[in-house]
């Protein structure tokens, strides 16, 4: 029983990995307009990136982290 449940939670571990692919964005006005009403009420954001690159003269890709930081500007400090 026990074998049958890591073979089964391998299974579904390796299914979720595989689960979220690019679309391709139809409706680019309707995301422009969107984003631009968020970014009005957005006063800052904080966040890590990891970003990893595949260039051809390269055998092996490229991997940078790193922090991003944004505020709005206008304020008094």
């Amino acid at each position: 029983m026990r074998t049958i449940l890591i073979i089964l939670s391998i299974i579904l571990g390796i299914s979720y990995t595989h689960a979220q692919t690019m679309k391709k964005l139809i409706h680019t006005q309707d995301f422009e307009n969107r984003l631009a009403k968020e970014a009005q009420t957005m006063q800052s954001i904080e966040s890590d990136f990891t970003q990893v690159k595949y260039l051809d003269i390269l055998d092996e890709k490229v991997t940078s982290k790193g922090k991003f930081y944004y505020q709005k500007s206008g304020k008094i400090r």
